[in-house]
């Protein structure tokens, strides 16, 4: 009951200063590009031309869906939008208590959900009228399950990657984890899109894939947009464009991608399946040449898993973690306006999302690395006593602590094998 009444509050905290002005505290931009698309696509209009009066930016596949709503008024598929995306953080904040070990009742999902509203990113989603809290939904329902193996696992991750292409990334997540047959799967469905979008619109799928629309990101905007909160947006910032650095771009984002993955794998193996998928997805996220902060809806999941061990823990520094990521991804700190930041601490401000997924791969990599080290027999030396200072989200790696690893297991033998012999 305390939970419902809170959830409540918290619902009522989020929709009623917008009541008396929907219009600009929900003006659906992106789903006004959408509509435009599916109407291109059923009249076999160009999409990637440039001059038109929109940029629209996702590959045919994802037009032919917004086609099923061309023949419609544009408020339909708004509305179909905004609901599917309410639906959708619903079901991630199930999918992140579950893989958290926390039982799901109806009234604990719906507060969290009510919380997540107040973070930035799934705020400025639906202030956008935005697919990204559906695209992680359909990811999360793929790797977020507590067991792996069952017949489907891949397809809908496969079609998230048709409809946006950033969840490729979970692809040789999934190899290097080992399952192998639902990397197969999420493959082949990522191909499928491609030749559906090729049969449904041909000259759009041949102007995209080869005619230079997928490799143009002037065509998404500028990098040194404070709302890019990529490693490319990063760098732009600090050098004052991209032009002359992409070669600095392509090698921390080739470091990067390469050490996320190996650490998201890594945290998936030793039990930690909350932080290994939060852990790619945040990898996906920065090396991307484009990040807006709309797109960093996983905050939600990263936040469940903070917040739930430390109310297990009764810990306060895992309490003030979760509050300083909360306080990142709420909106309280500004982003600087476009141009350089006339000051490094505007300049960090500027980089705040892409400083905390970088923290997180590092403090996941430090706590694994001491994890492993525990783990192992004979005396163990603690390092250097910087090794035990809090780390921003080192902690986030034991967001399942009912999960024992097979390095602390102990196994209890019958009695008659615990008897002396006379």
């Amino acid at each position: 009951m305390a939970a419902a009444l809170a959830g409540l509050a918290v619902l009522a905290a989020y929709l009623l200063p917008g009541l008396s002005h929907p219009a600009a505290r929900w003006p659906l931009w992106d789903a006004r590009v959408y509509w435009w698309g599916g109407q291109q696509a059923a009249r076999g209009a160009p999409l990637y031309a440039s001059g038109g009066p929109f940029n629209f930016t996702y590959p045919p596949f994802a037009a032919s869906l917004f086609r099923l709503g061309a023949a419609t008024p544009e408020g339909w598929l708004a509305a179909v939008i905004t609901a599917g995306s309410i639906v959708a953080l619903v079901a991630l904040c199930w999918q992140a208590l579950g893989a958290a070990g926390v039982r799901r009742r109806p009234e604990t999902v719906f507060a969290v959900a009510a919380l997540a509203l107040l973070t930035w990113p799934v705020d400025y989603t639906l202030h956008l009228g935005e697919i990204d809290l559906i695209v992680a939904a359909l990811v999360g329902a793929d790797l977020l399950a507590r067991r792996d193996g069952g017949r489907w696992q891949g397809i809908a991750t496969g079609l998230a990657a048709g409809i946006k292409l950033t969840p490729l990334i979970f692809v040789p997540y999934l190899l290097l984890t080992g399952r192998v047959r639902a990397a197969v799967s999420a493959g082949a469905t990522f191909a499928a899109t491609i030749v559906v979008g090729l049969v449904l619109l041909p000259a759009q799928s041949r102007a995209f894939w080869l005619g230079g629309a997928f490799g143009n990101p002037s065509r998404v905007g500028n990098p040194a947009n404070p709302s890019d909160q990529s490693l490319s947006g990063a760098i732009a910032r600090l050098a004052g464009s991209l032009d002359g650095v992409r070669g600095w771009w392509l090698a921390a984002a080739l470091l990067t991608g390469l050490a996320g993955i190996a650490v998201a794998a890594w945290a998936h193996r030793r039990g930690h399946r909350l932080a290994g998928v939060v852990c790619c997805a945040v990898t996906g996220l920065l090396v991307s040449p484009f990040s807006w902060t709309h797109h960093w809806v996983w905050a939600v999941p990263l936040l469940i898993g903070l917040v739930t061990t430390a109310w297990r823990r009764r810990s306060r520094a895992w309490g003030l973690v979760a509050v300083v990521v909360a306080v990142a991804f709420s909106g309280f700190v500004p982003l600087p306006g476009p141009g350089r930041p006339p000051s490094p601490v505007l300049l960090l401000a500027g980089d705040l999302y892409v400083l905390c997924g970088l923290a997180l791969l590092a403090g996941a990599a430090l706590v694994l690395a001491r994890e492993s080290g525990a783990a192992r027999p004979g005396p163990y030396l603690a390092g250097p006593p910087w090794r035990g200072w809090p780390s921003l989200i080192g902690w986030t790696m034991a967001w399942s602590p009912e999960v024992r690893l097979p390095s602390h297991q102990t196994r209890r033998l019958p009695s008659h094998q615990t008897r002396r012999p006379p």
